[in-house]
């Protein structure tokens, strides 16, 4: 168990892309269920990744929204 703590405290983290998927917006479900989406409705997607590091095993996520 000590090992492994101290192993992920002072790993030079080599991190490597597992998943990569977005999250349509509001306004695209509203779309896809055949429907009139409104001015309201939101339009930003976000795109989410998941890396994980191929030393220690440290599993990092990034989640990034489209401006509009």
């Amino acid at each position: 168990m000590k090992n492994n703590l101290i192993t992920n405290l002072f790993c030079q983290h080599d991190y490597n892309l597992i998943n990569q998927y977005e999250l349509d917006s509001e306004f695209d479900i509203v779309a896809k269920a055949r429907k009139v989406p409104n001015t309201w409705n939101c339009q930003k997607r976000r795109l989410i990744t998941d890396y994980k590091c191929s030393k220690c095993g440290k599993i990092k996520r990034l989640t990034a929204t489209t401006p509009h």
